[in-house]
C-alpha cells in the first residue's frame, strides 16, 4: 500500500477559512470501533479518543461538512450530530479537503490515498508517534524531519508536548499547537447542590486507581461506590459488597447522572497489572488531559488526585491535591513512564485525610466545586473549535 501526499493549495487568504468546509477526521486504533453515538449511548468512553469525536461535532454545528471515518475498525455508518461516520472502504474519494485531522497513530496518513489537494493536516498527540502497520512505514523520522507547515502537530498540553519531544526530538521542527480536547457542555446535567449523595465515584478504566479508592472505602462507612467500566472484562475484578453500586450501564447518559450525585472521585492513577493486586507496586498512568476529570469537575464533583504537572497545567486548582512532595520526587510527576514505589498503598492515608477535610469543612468543599465548574467551560467544544481554526489557518 502506497502513501502519496496531497499537494497544498498556494492560496492563504485567511477570509477562506471562516466559509463552509471540507474536514475529514480519522480514527485508526483497533481497540475502538464506536461511532460518535455508540460512543456515548453504549459504552460511555472517556479516553482521549473521544476529543476527535466532540471537535468533530464542534465543526459540524459551525456549519461544516464533516467526516469521521474508521481506518481500522468497523464501524456502524451514520450520521451523528452533524457528523457523517463513515468507515474506510466505504469512504468516496475527496478531490478537496480543507482540513484532516488524525490520531498518533501513523498509520491514520492512508487516508491520503482518498485525498487530492488538502490545506491543512493537523495530528493529534494523545501519545507519542507509533504505527501498528506492520506493512508499512517502519521509519518514518526522516518523513517527520521534512514536514511543512501544512502538516501541524496538535499537543494536548505543555506538558506532553515536552514528554512526546523528549521521546521523539526528530518532531521538534514541526509546526505545532498547543490545543486541549472538549466535550459537549450540552450534554452536561447542570450542578445542583441538593442532589449530592455520599458516594464516591469512579469511572476510569479499573486499573487506574481502583485499588486505591476500594480501599480509600473502608474508612467512610456511611459513603457508597458507584462505578462501572466499557470493558467488560474489567468487572470481574470489581469487589461487590454492600458499599458499592453498578450503574445500569456504562453510557454516558448513566455515568453522568452518577456524577450528578457523587461528591468524590479519588483518581488516584496508579497502574496494576491485577486490578486487586497490593497497587503499591511503582507504576503510576501518564495523562494528557483526563477526561474523566473534567467530566466529574463539570457535575460538581470534588476530585482528589496527585499533583501532577498535566493535572496544573488544565485544570490548575480545581483540583483537590494530594501532596507527595516529601516522598515523590516531583519531577516523577512531570515526566511519562515513571515508577516510584511510594505511588500506591504509602499515600493511601493522605487521601483519607483529604476527604475527611472536606467532610469537615464544606465551605472548602464548596470552593473546589466552583473552580471545577468554572474551568471545566473553557473546554466546551464550539470554543475549541474556534481556537482550532484561528491556529491552523
Amino acid at each position: 500500500m502506497g502513501l502519496r501526499l496531497g499537494i497544498i493549495n498556494s492560496d492563504r487568504n485567511i477570509s477562506t477559512w471562516y466559509r463552509k468546509m471540507i474536514i475529514v477526521f480519522t480514527e485508526s486504533f483497533k481497540i475502538f470501533g464506536w461511532n460518535g453515538y455508540n460512543a456515548r449511548a453504549i459504552k460511555g468512553v472517556s479516553g482521549s479518543h473521544n476529543g476527535p469525536m466532540y471537535l468533530a461535532e464542534g465543526f459540524a454545528d459551525a456549519g461544516h461538512t464533516v467526516y469521521f471515518v474508521a481506518l481500522n475498525k468497523t464501524i456502524e455508518p451514520l450520521e451523528y450530530k452533524g457528523v457523517t461516520y463513515i468507515n474506510y472502504d466505504e469512504f468516496e474519494r475527496q478531490e478537496h479537503c480543507d482540513l484532516i485531522v488524525t490520531t498518533n497513530n501513523i498509520h491514520d496518513l492512508i487516508i491520503l490515498n482518498k485525498i487530492g489537494h488538502y490545506h491543512r493536516l493537523a495530528m493529534i498527540m494523545h501519545n507519542e508517534l507509533f504505527n501498528d502497520d506492520a506493512n508499512h512505514m517502519h521509519d518514518f523520522s526522516p518523513f517527520f524531519r521534512n514536514v511543512n507547515d501544512r502538516f501541524q502537530m496538535i499537543y494536548l498540553s505543555q506538558n506532553a508536548k515536552d514528554n512526546i519531544l523528549f521521546m521523539q526530538d526528530y518532531l521538534v521542527p514541526c509546526y505545532s499547537h498547543i490545543l486541549p480536547n472538549s466535550l459537549d457542555m450540552s450534554e452536561i446535567i447542570p450542578y445542583q447542590e441538593e442532589k449530592k449523595e455520599n458516594l464516591f465515584v469512579f469511572f476510569p478504566v479499573m486499573e487506574r486507581g481502583y485499588g486505591m479508592v476500594r480501599d480509600v472505602l473502608e474508612y467512610f462507612p456511611d459513603f457508597k461506590l458507584v462505578m462501572n467500566t466499557y470493558n467488560d472484562k474489567n468487572r470481574a475484578f470489581l469487589t461487590t459488597n454492600s458499599q458499592t453500586l453498578f450503574t445500569e450501564d456504562s453510557s454516558k447518559m448513566k455515568v453522568y447522572e452518577a456524577l450528578s450525585h457523587g461528591k468524590y472521585f479519588i483518581y488516584s492513577l496508579v497502574n496494576s497489572e491485577q486490578i486487586n493486586a497490593n497497587y503499591g507496586k511503582g507504576a503510576i498512568h501518564y495523562d494528557t488531559f483526563a477526561y474523566v476529570v473534567l467530566e466529574a469537575l463539570l457535575h460538581g464533583v470534588v476530585v482528589i488526585a496527585p499533583r501532577m504537572a498535566v493535572f496544573l497545567e488544565i485544570y490548575g486548582d480545581a483540583i483537590c491535591y494530594v501532596e507527595t512532595e516529601d516522598i515523590i520526587p516531583a519531577h516523577f510527576l512531570s515526566r511519562w513512564k515513571q515508577s516510584n514505589e511510594n505511588f500506591g498503598k504509602p499515600i493511601l492515608d493522605r487521601y483519607v485525610e483529604k476527604i475527611r477535610m472536606l467532610e469537615a469543612n464544606p465551605d472548602i468543599r464548596q470552593q473546589y466545586i466552583a473552580k471545577g465548574l468554572e474551568v471545566g467551560k473553557q473546554f466546551c467544544h464550539k470554543k475549541v473549535t474556534e481556537r482550532f481554526l484561528k491556529a491552523l489557518f
